[in-house]
């Protein structure tokens, strides 16, 4: 039997100990695990949401670090909400997790469509045009590099599924889409299923009511889009 005195390689994340330096190259722990991951995106999201969370709800004026990240309860759920923050590539993040904090939303549900759908039509209703403007050409000219299509052609040659996931995902914005011919016709080809999916976030009332409200931002939004050849 191996006496305590023999483990002598030690893992510097759980503290235990081996007796052969080849066991512990192998050995795998959940300390450990976090470590290794601190880099990836999902996680990284998730950590800078932690910070955040205990930004807004601690009177603690001390720091918080990765290494008290990874001995948290709550590591888990913050790193499925920084996956989920990534798979739909969300916008104004802090923005977002702040309402979540503020609306006192259980962690568990942080990943619900719902809350993301509820931020998001609250801000792009009160969203500065040229924030929007800025985004959406970014997002348009993604596209085109992925793709290797012209960016003039994105409402024709992106397909209705992408653009409408873009719009409901906050990427494109009333801003981009009403702004420009190219977009006004893209919204004539919607079947019924994809006018319900963005509807909320293109609301035709409302929006027509805040173009002519601000006239001088919709009259610049359309020079910078007809420059882009979106017209």
């Amino acid at each position: 039997m191996t006496s305590k005195s023999e483990a002598k390689f030690e893992c510097k994340y759980c503290n235990k100990k081996y007796v052969r330096e080849s066991t512990l190259a192998v050995h795998q722990c959940e300390p450990s695990r976090r470590w290794k991951q601190e880099n990836e995106v999902g996680v990284r999201l998730g950590f800078n949401a932690w910070l955040r969370f205990y930004h807004l709800t601690q009177s603690s004026k001390k720091q918080k670090t990765y290494g008290d990240f990874v001995k948290s309860s709550y590591y888990s759920a913050f790193v499925r909400f920084g996956w989920y923050l990534h798979q739909i590539r969300a916008i104004q993040i802090q923005l977002f997790t702040d309402s979540l904090i503020k609306e006192n939303v259980k962690l568990d549900w942080w990943t619900k469509e719902r809350y993301y759908d509820k931020f998001l039509y609250g801000y792009l209703r009160k969203e500065h045009p040229n924030a929007a403007l800025e985004r959406g050409m970014k997002e348009i000219v993604r596209w085109s590099e992925d793709s290797g299509h012209k960016y003039e052609n994105f409402f024709t040659k992106a397909g209705a599924g992408t653009i409408c996931n873009m719009i409901a995902n906050g990427r494109i914005s009333p801003w981009v889409v009403f702004n420009c011919a190219k977009g006004v016709q893209f919204l004539a080809t919607l079947n019924s299923e994809q006018t319900t999916m963005v509807y909320q976030f293109i609301d035709p009332d409302y929006w027509q009511r805040r173009f002519v409200d601000y006239y001088a931002d919709t009259e610049f939004a359309k020079e910078v889009l007809e420059a882009a050849g979106l017209n």
